[in-house]
């Protein structure tokens, strides 16, 4: 029905949220005249997800006299989906975090000394502050600062949580699909402290920013200790709702500077202690000489000899040296189902649905960054293109400039969307 596509092209993605782009194949058209439209799930999540995020702006489908389409559902999947909670919830509710970190580990020098300081003595400092929002580079050491409070603080027997936004997303769906929304706001919610890390992460995501603006606001009307963490400060936060912006600005913002480079031998003598990791003096100036890019880059490298001594428990020295060796001349070349894959991950969909033929939006501007990021990187012919997409090569051009116009009005939907994915292939 050309015109329920219309509708659904012109919606605002933002009003869909993270996960758009799955509730699209999980219904079929029935039938349909010129006032009514009967769609049929067979999920019980989507048929949720469109109760929610598509059914308020029905009021914008109209026919071509102006008159509004009444859309009917049925759901011909199973109807409830619910697990019992008491057998699912280790399941549903992960929580990773690494407990051997803490923080006389985490190597301090004058620029970021006050941040530590202040983790140490969160009960004291919340009571005038909170939430705490603390930023910084990718390699500044928000997580291990994170987790390090988390491990203290539990320790004394207080209540904590710490998790990712991107396991906090997982979680939403989790709870949605399983119909165990009232445990996962316990779980949430009933805590002392909450450390959530990468906040940046939820950009975009509607339904999961709307569940963490509750719970955000349910901890601090108890008084409970909010600790956050982002790549960039509050107000630089890209696709984050104004009032949730407003609400990480009450307490106090402080960044956290990625440790200095004079550092980096302590830095080297912390991991490998708390890995068990004997290297030389040798295998030390090797990582300062190759792997002083940032402490992350310095810490791969460590965890990387580490993971080799324990395949080998005979490890010589010479094989570690190889080890540092092949993690520099480490480079993973890009192809095109590399770059479809992680344009997938980030979506949130199918890879056979990127090359599908569907033309709704949700699925076809995914498809449009990865021809972009295709054409981009790998510099591959319109016609080879075509032929991967399974699409004519004029298609393929037409997509790319679509993209290409997006970026010259700085569109933040697409400049966020390139930014993650290129980051996460330079991580490969």
């Amino acid at each position: 029905m050309k015109d329920w596509e219309r509708f659904l092209n012109h919606l605002d993605p933002q009003k869909l949220g993270s996960t758009n782009t799955n509730w699209t194949t999980q219904y079929d058209i029935e039938r349909f005249d010129a006032q009514n439209l009967y769609l049929k799930f067979s999920d019980i999540f989507a048929l949720n997800f469109f109760n929610e995020h598509i059914k308020p702006h029905l009021g914008e489908f109209k026919n071509a006299n102006n008159h509004i389409i009444k859309v009917h559902t049925e759901l011909t999947g199973p109807k409830n989906t619910k697990t019992p909670y008491s057998e699912k919830s280790s399941y549903v509710f992960e929580f990773p975090v690494d407990t051997t970190l803490d923080f006389d580990q985490f190597v301090t020098d004058g620029d970021n000394l006050f941040a530590v300081s202040l983790m140490k003595n969160l009960q004291e400092n919340i009571r005038n502050f909170n939430p705490f929002f603390i930023y910084g580079s990718r390699s500044s050491g928000k997580s291990h600062l994170l987790m390090a409070a988390f491990n203290f603080y539990k320790s004394l027997g207080l209540k904590c949580l710490y998790v990712d936004a991107d396991k906090f997303s997982e979680h939403v769906v989790n709870a949605m699909r399983h119909s165990i929304m009232p445990e996962f706001r316990k779980i949430y919610r009933e805590v002392d402290m909450l450390f959530f890390d990468n906040v940046q992460q939820l950009g975009g995501k509607n339904a999961t920013q709307e569940e963490f603006f509750h719970t955000f606001n349910s901890l601090q009307m108890s008084s409970k200790a909010v600790v956050i963490a982002s790549d960039n400060p509050a107000s630089l936060l890209k696709n984050i709702e104004p009032r949730l912006i407003s609400r990480f600005e009450w307490g106090l913002s402080i960044e956290l500077p990625t440790l200095k480079k004079e550092y980096f031998p302590k830095l080297i003598d912390s991991i490998k202690n708390r890995l068990g990791l004997n290297i030389s003096l040798e295998h030390e100036k090797t990582l300062l000489r190759d792997f002083s890019e940032n402490p992350s880059t310095l810490s791969t490298a460590l965890h990387a000899m580490q993971l080799r001594s324990h395949l080998d428990k005979n490890e010589s020295a010479n094989h570690l040296q190889e080890t540092l060796e092949d993690l520099k001349n480490q480079k993973i070349e890009l192809t095109p189902d590399i770059i479809t894959t992680a344009c997938a991950k980030f979506f949130n969909i199918k890879t056979k649905e990127i090359k599908g033929p569907s033309q709704i939006r949700p699925l076809a501007f995914p498809r449009q960054i990865t021809m972009y990021l295709i054409r981009k990187h790998l510099n591959m012919p319109y016609k080879k293109m075509g032929d991967f997409f399974e699409r004519d090569h004029s298609t393929i051009m037409a997509s790319i400039t679509l993209i290409e116009e997006r970026l010259k009005k700085f569109d933040d939907e697409t400049l966020n969307a390139l930014k993650r994915i290129e980051w996460d292939l330079k991580q490969l």
